[in-house]
């Protein structure tokens, strides 16, 4: 296993692919599931069915293939030559259980994969991560919090912006709306200073891609990085009506359908602003714009 991941790490053509998981990784597992409880979120995620960041040989067949079920079944933690494997294999199989509604379950295996993981490590970043996610999904913010933190102090460029966000959300359900602007603020910038990076440095991907597998790659980048900066900019506008902030929820607001115009939830996020400060035609108008999205398929 441990051969395996190396050899993912030393490729040219890995390393573009993991950018880009990065960017929505980390909304993924550790924001995407509270969007269930959310419509101003459910919408821009899109990504709940995502299979977990897990090692890649745990579910066998091409990607999407194989049913939560058999991934479960193949799972075989025996296996793992050392604690860190083990710990990465629990993780994936807590997911897996959290997807087929089995949260108990996974949530013991999740414990289980913290307590063998290094204190230090990228898997104990992910798990944390996720275990917050599930908390966060069966109505536990206290504890998803908690987790949220701990992973902030594990988190490197590329997942602090996540972990931020995510925390935020925990906030909201817990009536710490201030300190939920203050996360989803510090996710803004970072997100920005990571996608600077990205931008002026990518992955050295031109001896292992063709100008145009270079090009949809690069396309892909952009394309995540408007998603991602469109959710923090709506979980922020949340935030600020929750505090009665409402013309800056507003610009929030119309800053996130800016970059994703085609998202229903965002105008009905707008429309419960308007609605807020008595502008009920334009609260009324987001609503039909909504609508029509819906039924556009959107």
């Amino acid at each position: 296993m441990s051969e395996l991941w190396d050899r993912l790490r030393s490729s040219p053509r890995s390393q573009a692919a993991i950018v880009v998981t990065l960017v929505v990784g980390s909304l993924a597992i550790g924001t995407a599931i509270q969007s269930l409880r959310s419509e101003s979120l459910q919408d821009e995620l899109g990504i709940l069915n995502r299979k977990p960041n897990s090692p890649v040989d745990s579910c066998p067949g091409p990607q999407g293939s194989a049913t939560y079920e058999v991934c479960i079944s193949t799972i075989n933690i025996s296996h793992a030559e050392d604690n860190e494997t083990r710990s990465q294999y629990y993780g994936s199989r807590g997911l897996y259980y959290h997807y087929l509604g089995r949260n108990y379950l996974a949530l013991l295996d999740l414990d289980k994969a913290l307590a063998l993981s290094g204190v230090s490590s990228q898997t104990r970043l992910i798990n944390l991560a996720s275990r917050g996610a599930i908390r966060l999904d069966i109505g536990n913010a206290a504890d998803a919090e908690s987790d949220y933190s701990q992973a902030i102090l594990l988190s490197d460029d590329a997942s602090i912006w996540g972990m931020l966000y995510s925390r935020g959300w925990a906030r909201i359900d817990l009536g710490k709306p201030a300190a939920a602007l203050s996360d989803f603020n510090a996710a803004i910038t970072s997100l920005k200073k990571y996608e600077a990076v990205i931008r002026s440095r990518p992955p050295p991907i031109e001896s292992v891609y063709s100008a145009a597998e270079r090009r949809e790659l690069e396309a892909s980048w952009a394309r995540s990085f408007v998603r991602a900066d469109s959710q923090c900019f709506a979980s922020r506008a949340t935030a600020y009506r929750t505090l009665g902030q409402y013309d800056k929820s507003l610009a929030d607001y119309e800053a996130a359908i800016r970059l994703t115009p085609d998202k229903p939830s965002l105008y009905s996020g707008r429309a419960r602003t308007e609605f807020a400060m008595g502008n009920w035609r334009a609260g009324f108008g987001d609503f039909w714009i909504r609508t029509k999205l819906v039924w556009s398929g959107k």
